[in-house]
């Protein structure tokens, strides 16, 4: 996180871990206007590094289920206010499927590039993170999408992430699209680990972004806000 925020960052955090909704909101609507009112822009520099910090307490024990839930819930209220859901299907738009894997207990981060797909003009289909690894692989096989986004918060879940990867791109008379991975769970002390079966590993919205554009798709060259 750049430094230049980090006051802003201690309030944020400050308000969400006491519950404080109506302030938060407050704050994220007053400070958009550091990032060009830029939503995307001001989720990768703040609520990534709230999303994370939260989970490292509680993996700390030094906030209970409960309180973490709650910020989890308050975090996902204020990206739904500001992302608008995308209520229609084109079957002309190019499919993405979207899903955490293993027992990851957050998809907030998923659901994040979700949005920022539709916004960019992708049909998203987010498969939760109740499936198991085969009931994940048979409903891509089925749904036949262009893009798989598949994202992992721990590095427990790294090695499933690996045998899934592995067995989609075992046929390709089955899956013939892309698969890209991301998430906390693949960096370890700021390094990447690395499944080579996987065509992108991607570290935050601009790095996807980017590749998406060299696969040819009409992305914005700003990552405007969508109200």
């Amino acid at each position: 996180m750049n430094n230049k925020y980090q006051e802003l960052f201690e309030e944020l955090l400050s308000n969400l871990l006491n519950g404080q909704k109506n302030n938060f909101y407050d704050l994220v609507q007053k400070n958009l206007k550091l990032f060009d009112n830029n939503i995307f822009l001001f989720i990768q520099e703040l609520i990534n590094p709230l999303m994370y910090k939260v989970g490292q307490l509680w993996q700390l024990n030094e906030l209970s289920v409960a309180k973490e839930h709650l910020a989890s819930s308050l975090i996902d209220d204020v990206i739904n206010y500001y992302i608008k859901d995308n209520l229609f299907l084109d079957i002309d738009k190019p499919k993405v499927i979207i899903s955490t894997v293993g027992d990851e207990l957050h998809n907030l981060g998923i659901k994040i590039v979700g949005k920022f797909l539709e916004s960019n003009g992708f049909s998203v289909k987010n498969l939760g993170s109740k499936l198991s690894n085969k009931e994940l692989i048979n409903s891509i096989y089925e749904l036949k999408p262009d893009l798989v986004i598949l994202s992992v918060t721990l590095p427990s879940n790294v090695a499933t992430l690996q045998q899934i990867v592995k067995e989609l791109k075992s046929d390709y008379n089955l899956f013939l699209g892309k698969i890209i991975i991301g998430g906390q769970g693949l960096f370890v002390n700021n390094k990447m680990i690395s499944i080579k079966e996987a065509d992108f590993c991607s570290k935050n919205l601009e790095d996807l972004k980017i590749f998406l554009k060299t696969l040819n798709y009409s992305i914005k060259n700003e990552m405007e806000e969508i109200i």
